[in-house]
């Protein structure tokens, strides 16, 4: 007599496992899981610099000058001082001064900035209209931000001598920007 069940259809190359339908999701989790890692530390060696001659300053003024980070030293902190964002201005200025970093197109725009400076600064990110979205006070070196625009605003670095601060010479600063999206 014959069997009353179906016969199992003949097992094609599309057809898996449940087995290995697990194995492969397992996998590609583990690939997306991979993506979202941290990256691994980069290693950038210093520029190196070349010896121009001597230079003609004072000498209280030639060793400020010379422990000033320079801009590659400080961008060279991005992994760290700004994670996700890419570079938008590498500025030597000298204090007093305000400088326009970014503008944002159709879309809202962040950032951030570090610095290094031969004497203590006050440093903002300010709107077009001036306003500080961010700020550090009395600082001769570090990172401020993050300061956020709408669309179509611009975000300027500004660098002001500190109340009450007197100093000989204008400070010399050398500022990084970075910006998202």
């Amino acid at each position: 007599m014959p069997s009353l069940t179906p016969a199992a259809p003949p097992r094609t190359k599309r057809a898996r496992r449940p087995a290995e339908r697990r194995a492969l999701l397992l996998a590609a989790l583990f690939w997306v899981a991979a993506c979202g890692a941290e990256p691994s530390r980069a290693r950038v060696a210093p520029t190196a610099l070349v010896d121009a001659g001597p230079r003609r300053l004072d000498a209280g003024r030639e060793a400020s000058e010379a422990a000033l980070a320079t801009t590659a030293e400080i961008a060279a902190t991005a992994i760290t001082s700004a994670p996700g964002m890419r570079e938008a201005a590498r500025l030597q200025l000298t204090a007093p001064v305000e400088r326009s970093i970014a503008r944002a197109g159709d879309r809202d725009l962040c950032a951030r900035a570090a610095f290094a400076a031969t004497a203590p600064v006050d440093v903002s990110l300010v709107d077009a209209a001036r306003v500080a979205l961010v700020e550090q006070r009395s600082a001769q070196s570090g990172v401020i931000g993050t300061g956020c625009v709408g669309r179509g605003g611009t975000i300027a670095v500004r660098i002001a001598l500190p109340e009450g601060g007197a100093v000989a010479s204008a400070p010399r600063v050398n500022v990084v920007a970075w910006t998202s999206p």
